[in-house]
């Protein structure tokens, strides 16, 4: 079974000012054929494809601009993740990773920046905040970045090569299944970040029962 692409539920909730429910609820329908012509050296894609094709690769960039955006802004957020006692340090990094999970604090801050970002056309979210793919997908792009400020120790923007761009967009790639998994409530994968993420993740979802009435 094949899902909507993570951009296409952002959209959807845009549109409809409604969440855009489970990936699962969300499948793709057709008949699939492998395309015999990919094989050869004279297949060239059509134009349909290559439009869809350039969008998409223009959608990851973005991405990837975020995340690097968010690593060095998220310091602001979580002062002193890189200084001060190994004890010290842990500890705030630990209560970083719980504060982007909990429910309180990621709708404040969706608020806020829905409020001063005039680009996007953020949804207006009143209740059940945790099937919205907007604020899930806030989330992970947030824990991503909480993970490459450490490691790059609130450098990534100055280290930046071609590999680490590369490798960012497998990031991407990874933050977008774990987005789609969370949203499902099941996620299959061998990557004990992820898995770790994932967890966390989903431990909201006792805090949203707990809120239904927001």
């Amino acid at each position: 079974m094949l899902f909507e692409h993570i951009g296409v539920l952002l959209r959807r909730e845009v549109d409809t000012g409604s969440p855009a429910g489970r990936p699962s609820e969300n499948s793709l329908d057709f008949p699939f054929e492998f395309n015999r012509g990919l094989v050869t050296d004279s297949y060239s894609l059509p134009e349909e494809a290559l439009r869809v094709l350039k969008e998409q690769t223009a959608d990851v960039e973005g991405d990837i601009d975020r995340l690097i955006a968010y690593s060095e802004t998220i310091g602001q957020l979580f002062p002193g993740l890189l200084m001060g006692t190994a004890t010290t340090v842990c500890e705030l990094r630990r209560d970083a990773y719980a504060t982007i999970c909990d429910l309180s604090w990621i709708r404040q801050f969706y608020e806020d920046i829905s409020t001063n970002e005039s680009d996007y056309p953020f949804p207006r979210i009143h209740h059940a905040h945790f099937s919205w793919t907007h604020i899930r997908w806030l989330q992970v792009n947030l824990l991503f970045a909480l993970d490459l400020h450490i490691r790059h120790a609130g450098r990534l923007r100055r280290n930046l090569t071609t590999d680490l761009r590369v490798r960012l967009e497998h990031d991407v790639h990874d933050a977008q299944i774990l987005a789609l998994g969370v949203l499902e409530g099941e996620l299959a994968t061998r990557e004990s970040k992820l898995q770790k993420w994932h967890l966390l993740l989903q431990s909201g979802d006792v805090e949203q029962s707990g809120h239904a009435a927001d």
